[in-house]
């Protein structure tokens, strides 16, 4: 081996050295995990002491804002006509981010950001007093690779540089339903003894349970009921009525139809209809009505309070000033006149001549 030769292959070995270094730190700063102390580091600390401060809570993604704040101790969506939080969703969303960690490191150059979904594709947090001081404020990006079995995403406090692979928190939604309670009204259906139907323009119809089934009063001698199961969806539409949007009640609506619901025990429930082009908006209110009498009632009820007054003004308290959205499956229950449900009978000659032996 000649002289130069040998001085090119130390080169080549210092260079692969250097280089080697390189990767290494380069492989420890952004990929390896975090030594112990470190690993177990809330993402947010001291959260758990500002919790009694958060007044607003604000997430955006893209366009989409979505604001909760905290009145008299209720959460309302502020960005929704201040409509009541489920304060349940919203205490669990925080639990979430209490216990999230920091698991590693990841970059720290804002040109990266975007590889992570922590640029323009984050979803944004921020956590505020009720006085609009900033306690936390943070972007949530894409899921990462799991990590000694543990679901991860990346994230990033925006007062800082660095962005972390985090324990994952559910990822909070930015739509109106993952942050309600979109049942608004329960009835055990062994409760319900009578229900009225009275459209502005059409028949009103009766429809009284007797020996656990439900029957159409009225019918004429050549009338019989076409579809039982339409029936009963009509009967039980009070039930367990759910929305999927609310809105204020300007107390200005024309309403199309209205149900009225009475159960064996005295509850009267009265819902108005307005059948609109975005869909069925429903107006609710619980009153006390006239109870069954006890050669009427059946052998058992469930789901009967032991306040019917406390009960009504329970529910009065959810219903009064709002106007809910019926998905379009309970729209089909309730949009039904009395041509749906009765026909005419056949007569026998009438039977014959269709229906040939």
């Amino acid at each position: 081996m000649n002289h130069a030769t040998a001085k090119n292959l130390l080169i080549v070995t210092a260079l692969s050295a250097s280089f080697a270094v390189f990767l290494s730190y380069t492989k420890v700063s952004n990929d390896q995990p975090l030594d112990d102390q470190v690993a177990a580091t809330a993402f947010l600390e001291g959260l758990e002491d500002e919790r009694p401060y958060i007044g607003k809570i604000s997430l955006t993604k893209g366009e989409n804002a979505f604001v909760l704040e905290k009145d008299n101790g209720q959460w309302q969506i502020a960005s929704h006509y201040r409509y009541p939080a489920d304060g349940a969703v919203v205490n669990s969303f925080l639990d979430n981010l209490e216990n999230t960690q920091k698991l590693k490191q990841r970059s720290n150059k804002p040109s990266l950001y975007h590889r992570m979904n922590l640029a323009d594709q984050a979803t944004s947090v921020r956590l505020e007093t009720a006085a609009g001081d900033e306690i936390f404020a943070f972007d949530l990006g894409k899921v990462g690779k799991p990590l000694d079995d543990r679901a991860t995403r990346f994230a990033r406090q925006t007062s800082e540089t660095q962005a972390w692979l985090i324990s994952e928190p559910d990822l909070p939604d930015t739509s109106l339903m993952s942050w309600v309670n979109d049942t608004i009204l329960t009835l055990d259906d062994s409760r319900v003894w009578r229900v009225s139907v009275t459209p502005t323009d059409g028949q009103n119809m009766q429809i009284v349970r007797s020996d656990n089934e439900f029957s159409l009063q009225n019918l004429a001698e050549d009338e019989e009921i076409s579809d039982s199961y339409k029936l009963d969806a009509l009967a039980n539409s009070m039930n367990a009525v759910r929305f999927d949007d609310v809105k204020p009640d300007a107390g200005d609506s024309e309403f199309d139809t209205t149900i009225s619901v009475t159960t064996y025990d005295g509850l009267m429930i009265e819902g108005k209809i307005k059948f609109a082009d975005d869909g069925a908006w429903l107006h609710l209110r619980a009153a006390e009505g006239t109870a069954a009498e006890v050669d009427q009632m059946p052998e058992t009820i469930s789901g009967v309070p032991e306040n019917l007054t406390n009960e009504i003004a329970l529910m009065n308290n959810r219903f009064e000033g709002w106007l809910f959205r019926l998905p379009s499956y309970a729209q089909a229950d309730v949009q039904v006149d009395r041509a749906d449900l009765v026909t005419l009978k056949l007569n026998e000659e009438t039977n014959q001549a269709e229906n040939p032996q």
